[in-house]
């Protein structure tokens, strides 16, 4: 038999056996939108890898389904990891948290794997994930307030090329970054970079107005001939 009927045989297998699982978890009511098996792109890792899956989007709930031998045991066993949202570069897994991963001996059945997964990982899992869904969303709202204020500062400083980021160190504060461009290398401001702590629209106006007349008069006055 060649690696890839191999390769392919074992893959089917591990997905069967997925499937069943996800069949059980949907007919006990267990989860929010039912779940589904979601193959790895990557055919190497078909294998053994293997995602079960329930809604869509950023903030679904995801179950990563491995089996191999895990470091320090002996024989295979599947492993069950809670998936965590990711949004714009952040990790919304909570701090501190109890839910980990699971193992379950590799001869288990799969009514024995999602009792498993149900009993020793959902329950956690849920709860913590509506946890960070609410982050995830309150995190929405105020990169929407962001965009809001730099669409402000664009109107006022006549550029679309400004682009706004939170501080690192705190969510209080906007920063609003002009990376400059060939109209503005010229001008005092080309790669200028500023804080606002100000949330409020008309406060933040009036900021910009202010710093582009401060910029206005910094200019250099133009050399007569």
């Amino acid at each position: 038999m060649s690696y890839e009927t191999e390769r392919d045989t074992a893959a089917a297998q591990l997905r069967t056996v997925a499937s069943e699982v996800v069949r059980i978890l949907n007919d006990n009511g267990l989860g929010g939108p039912a779940w589904e098996v979601e193959d790895i792109k990557n055919e190497e890792m078909r294998i053994s890898h293997i995602n079960l899956v329930s809604g869509t989007g950023p903030t679904r709930a995801e179950l990563s389904v491995w089996r191999g031998r895990p470091s320090g045991r002996e024989g295979e066993r599947f492993v069950v990891r809670p998936v965590w949202p990711r949004v714009r570069n952040d990790y919304y897994r909570p701090y501190n948290t109890a839910v980990g991963e699971i193992t379950v001996a590799a001869t288990a059945t799969p009514e024995r794997l999602a009792a498993e997964i149900a009993r020793r990982l959902l329950p956690g899992y849920l709860a913590e994930l509506a946890g960070a869904r609410d982050k995830v969303a309150a995190d929405d709202a105020a990169w929407a307030s962001r965009r809001e204020l730099a669409a402000i500062v664009c109107s006022v400083w006549g550029s679309t090329a400004w682009s706004c980021n939170r501080n690192p160190e705190t969510d209080e504060e906007l920063r609003i970054r002009h990376p400059g461009d060939a109209e503005a290398k010229a001008r005092p401001y080309s790669g200028v970079t500023f804080t606002v702590t100000a949330k409020d629209p008309t406060q933040v106006r009036l900021i910009a107005q202010a710093i582009n007349a401060a910029l206005a008069l910094a200019e250099p006055e133009e050399v007569g001939a």
